[in-house]
């Protein structure tokens, strides 16, 4: 899954799959944030 990639590839930040991440998997993107805020 590109998301774990630009997570947990710390060396460097790859645009292209940040670019990817935002146009196609926005939603999954969003959903994960709003999980990690809610967080106790």
């Amino acid at each position: 899954m590109r998301i774990n990639i630009a997570v947990h590839d710390y060396q460097t930040v790859n645009l292209d799959i940040v670019r990817a991440i935002i146009e196609n998997h926005i939603d999954d993107l969003k959903g994960f944030s709003k999980l990690m805020l809610n967080l106790k």
